[in-house]
């Protein structure tokens, strides 16, 4: 115990592999202080959190009747354009089906990129799959793309 609160670099790290966020600024910075303001500000007392609650029952309504419908068109242009359907499943986002072709990104690791208005945003899909592979270690991905993604992040294949 004493050896990891001596090394704040190794702490942040085994942070981020549970929560996948690590930004760039942080990287061997753990001991500064701008560091440590950032990374409380993702924590809140429950006292706030129970005040954000409280106001979350009263502005949703205000959102439900006045924004929503403001954006309504693009929501459901979302849907046409990211709906596929899959036979024997049905209609589904396509980004649940880990479709690195079409949804992928290859700055955050997928073999391919998409076209620019069908990628998934910040490595998104990209961090899901990862996601979704360490926490379901008995699911198996055929597919080229997904053995790809994980060559070249340093995976071996396996859910870790």
């Amino acid at each position: 115990r004493e050896s990891l609160q001596m090394q704040p670099n190794l702490l942040l790290q085994s942070v981020a592999r549970h929560t996948h966020y690590m930004p760039e600024r942080w990287r061997g910075r753990g001991a500064m202080r701008e560091t440590y303001l950032e990374f409380i500000c993702l924590f809140q007392y429950q006292l706030v959190l129970l005040l954000q609650e409280i106001l979350g029952c009263i502005t949703t309504p205000l959102l439900l009747l006045f924004a929503l419908p403001r954006r309504a068109p693009q929501i459901l242009e979302f849907i046409r354009s990211f709906t596929v359907y899959v036979e024997g499943v049905g209609h589904v986002c396509g980004f649940g089906l880990f479709d690195f072709e079409r949804h992928g990104d290859s700055r955050y690791g997928a073999p391919v990129s998409g076209e620019a208005e069908q990628r998934s945003r910040d490595g998104k899909m990209e961090k899901a799959y990862l996601s979704f592979r360490a926490n379901h270690p008995s699911w198996r991905d055929d597919t080229p793309q997904g053995a790809e993604l994980l060559s070249k992040i340093g995976g071996n294949g396996s859910a870790e």
